[in-house]
């Protein structure tokens, strides 16, 4: 089974679970489940390899496991509608029409571009609290 595969049925299986994710029953009877949260750091949780994120997504999309509900951005998370489980032998299927092979200098560049948004992250934290400390400090 090929590692896309895989992180499709992780990722579905660890929005399903997740705690956050809500069931609600839709008034003709048909239940749902929502999952809101972060996709980047369930990815991260679940040491999912980073470069297949955007692979991964697209593939449950067209396959119709998920339907992106609202985006996330910034402190806000986005929101997804669980349609249906990834079947493993379908992942490859659903996206080789219209996928072609992705080069290993687009591998790497959004490996750099995500490390390069991890450290940005860690510095903007790192700066606040410099500056509640040197505020406590001077006070």
């Amino acid at each position: 089974m090929s590692a896309l595969a895989e992180h499709c049925v992780t990722v579905y299986n660890a929005m399903l679970e997740d705690p956050r994710t809500e069931v609600r029953q839709l008034p003709d009877g048909q239940v749902v489940h929502l999952y809101e949260g972060y996709l980047t750091k369930l990815f991260a949780q679940h040491h999912l390899s980073v470069p297949l994120y955007t692979h991964t997504l697209r593939a449950l999309k067209e396959m119709d496991c998920v339907r992106q509900l609202r985006r996330g951005g910034g402190g806000s998370p986005s929101q997804w509608l669980l349609v249906r489980p990834p079947e493993r032998d379908k992942v490859e299927e659903a996206l080789a029409p219209k996928e072609t092979p992705v080069p290993v200098e687009a591998i790497q560049q959004e490996v750099r571009d995500q490390q390069m948004n991890d450290m940005n992250k860690r510095i903007t934290r790192l700066e606040v609290a410099l500056q509640r400390f040197l505020e406590e400090a001077a006070s």
